[in-house]
C-alpha cells in the first residue's frame, strides 16, 4: 500500500488521519492511503489560495499556457504509471485509463491556447465622448468538487479554464477515486505552477463541506454530482449570474475607485445623470399610462400597467412573447426582481412551452404568460393546454390581441420590400379578424377563459383570472387592444 500527500500551498503534506482507496474488483486490500484533511486544513488551504491568486492573476497569460502547456507534456509522459494508478482505484479497463489520461492533456492543452487569447470587447456606445468596454478578470478563488468516475478528466476540464484565465483553485477529488487528480496536480506543480494556486483537498465531504462552501473567500463553485449532493452544497449561490457575488465584486471595485479624487468626481457626474435619465424615464411611463388610462378602447399600455398592479406583492414571474408589444411590456410591467421576466425571442410558437416550464420549475410561484395574437396562433395551443391540465401547471395567459399579426407583417415588409404582397396589398397570414375568439381554445380544457374588449371591464377580469389560477386552473384573457 502506498502512501501519499496531497498539495496545499505549494508543498506535499501529509495529516496523522488517513482514507485508504481500494481496488473496486478486490475492496479487502487497500492500494493506497491519502491524507483526510480536518475543516482546519480547509481553512489553511483557501489561505494558501488566496496567497497564490495575487500572484497567479497578475501572471502573464503566456506564462500561464507555458506551464499548463508543460503540465500536459507530463501526463503523457507519465501516461503508463497513471493509466495504472487510474485503473486500479476507478475499475475502468487500462485502454479506457489511457484514454482519459491523453484526454486531460488534451484539455490543459486547449485552455492553455485560450489563455493566449484572453481580449475583451469594444461596444459601439451611442452617447457622445463615451466608450464601452468589456474586460475579463479572474474571479478568486474557486472550488471544484469532482466526480468518481472520470477522476482524471473532470478535474482537467474545470481546473484548465479556471487557470488559464487566472483563478485559484481547491479541488476536492472523489473520496474512492483521489490518485488521479492527485497525479494532475502533481503535474502541473513540477510544471511549475506558483505556490498555493492550486490545493487539492483530500477528505470525507461529511467532515469537510461546511468548511469547504462558507469561507467568504470562495469566489465560484463547480461539481458535478447527484442533485442532493449540490443542494448539500447550496450550489444556487454560486451559479453564474449570482446577483449577491455581483454586488460584491461591484462594492469592492467602488471602494478602489473612492481612493481617486478624480475617479469620485467623475463617478459622481455619471450617478447624477443616470439618476436623472432615470427619473425622465419613470415620468414618460406616468404620463404613457395616464394617456391609456383616458384613451378609447384598451391600449396596450393600460394592459400591463393594469397587470402590474394586480402582480404586485404576488412573486409573479412574467414570460413574454408579444413581440410587437414586448417593449410595453418590460416598460410597464417593471419586473425588476431577479428571475421575475422572460423575454421569447422570435414569437413562433415557444411561449406556452417555455411559461410551461418555469411553471415546472417553480410551482409555487405565479407564473403569467404575456402574448402577442400571431404568437399565440403560432403555438402548439390545445397540447400545451392538454400538459398545463395533465401536470397541475396553472398559468395565467394575457393575449395582447390586436387582430393583426403585425411582427410578420413587419418581416414581410422587411425581408420581401419588393414582393407580391407589396404589389397587391394582400400580407397573407398576418391578418387574424376572422380567427374564433381566441379564449375559446381553452373551454374544452375547462380553464376559466375572458375576453375584454372595454377598459372599465379590464381589471375586474384579470382579477377573477388571477382568483382561478390561485385555485389551480389556468385562465386565459384574450384582450382586444387599440394597436
Amino acid at each position: 500500500m502506498r502512501t501519499l500527500e496531497t498539495l496545499s500551498g505549494g508543498e506535499w503534506v501529509a495529516t496523522g488521519e488517513w482514507i485508504h482507496v481500494h481496488d473496486p474488483s478486490d475492496l479487502r486490500t487497500p492500494v493506497a492511503r491519502v491524507p483526510a484533511l480536518s475543516a482546519a486544513d480547509v481553512t489553511r488551504a483557501y489561505g494558501h489560495a488566496e496567497l497564490g491568486f495575487a500572484v497567479w492573476k497578475r501572471t502573464s497569460p503566456f506564462e500561464r499556457a507555458r506551464i499548463m502547456t508543460d503540465a500536459a507534456r507530463l501526463l503523457r509522459e507519465r501516461l503508463a504509471e497513471i493509466a495504472e494508478d487510474l485503473a486500479t482505484e476507478m475499475g475502468k479497463t487500462r485502454a479506457e485509463a489511457t484514454g482519459e489520461t491523453i484526454k486531460a492533456a488534451d484539455f490543459l492543452e486547449y485552455y492553455a491556447g485560450l489563455a493566449r487569447q484572453g481580449y475583451g470587447t469594444l461596444v459601439h456606445d451611442v452617447r457622445p465622448d463615451t466608450r464601452t468596454h468589456h474586460q475579463r478578470e479572474p474571479l478568486g478563488i474557486v472550488l471544484a468538487i469532482t466526480p468518481w468516475n472520470d477522476p482524471l478528466t473532470t478535474p482537467a476540464r474545470t481546473l484548465a479554464p479556471c487557470l488559464a484565465a487566472g483563478n485559484a483553485a481547491l479541488l476536492k477529488p472523489a473520496t474512492d477515486t483521489p490518485q488521479a487528480a492527485l497525479h494532475l496536480a502533481r503535474a502541473l506543480h513540477d510544471a511549475g505552477l506558483p505556490a498555493g494556486v492550486l490545493n487539492v483537498v483530500t477528505g470525507r465531504g461529511a467532515e469537510i463541506s461546511e468548511a469547504l462552501i462558507s469561507d467568504p473567500r470562495l469566489a465560484a463553485l463547480t461539481f458535478t454530482g447527484s442533485n442532493e449532493v449540490g443542494e448539500a452544497l447550496r450550489a444556487e449561490r454560486y451559479l453564474e449570474g449570482n446577483v449577491a457575488n455581483t454586488l460584491r465584486q461591484l462594492t469592492k471595485r467602488a471602494k478602489a475607485a473612492h481612493a481617486d479624487e478624480t475617479a469620485v468626481a467623475a463617478a459622481t457626474a455619471r450617478r447624477c445623470a443616470q439618476e436623472e435619465r432615470h427619473a425622465d424615464e419613470q415620468a414618460a411611463i406616468a404620463a404613457a399610462e395616464a394617456k391609456a388610462a383616458g384613451a378609447e378602447g384598451i391600449d396596450p399600455v393600460l394592459v400591463a400597467a393594469t397587470l402590474r398592479g394586480l402582480l404586485d406583492g404576488r412573486d409573479a414571474i412574467v414570460v413574454d412573447e408579444t413581440i410587437t408589444h414586448s417593449r410595453v411590456v418590460k416598460r410597464h410591467v417593471q419586473t425588476s426582481d431577479p428571475d421575475s421576466y422572460f423575454y421569447v425571442q422570435g414569437g413562433l410558437g415557444q411561449g406556452i412551452a417555455v411559461a410551461l416550464g418555469v411553471k415546472l420549475a417553480a410551482r409555487a410561484r405565479l407564473v403569467v404568460l404575456t402574448i402577442g395574437d400571431g404568437a399565440f396562433a403560432y403555438n402548439p395551443v390545445s397540447p400545451s393546454y392538454d400538459a398545463a391540465k395533465a401536470y397541475d401547471l396553472p398559468l395565467l395567459i394575457v393575449v395582447f390581441n390586436n387582430r393583426v399579426y403585425k411582427s410578420m407583417n413587419l418581416n414581410h415588409r422587411r425581408f420581401y420590400p419588393e414582393g407580391a404582397a407589396a404589389e397587391t396589398g394582400e400580407w397573407l397570414g398576418t391578418d387574424l379578424h376572422r380567427l374564433p375568439r381566441l379564449a375559446q381554445f381553452a373551454e374544452p380544457f375547462g380553464m376559466h377563459t375572458e375576453t375584454v374588449d372595454a377598459p372599465d371591464a379590464l381589471a375586474p377580469a384579470l382579477e377573477r383570472a388571477l382568483k382561478a389560477v390561485a385555485e389551480g386552473t389556468t385562465a386565459v384573457v384574450d384582450v382586444l387592444v387599440t394597436r
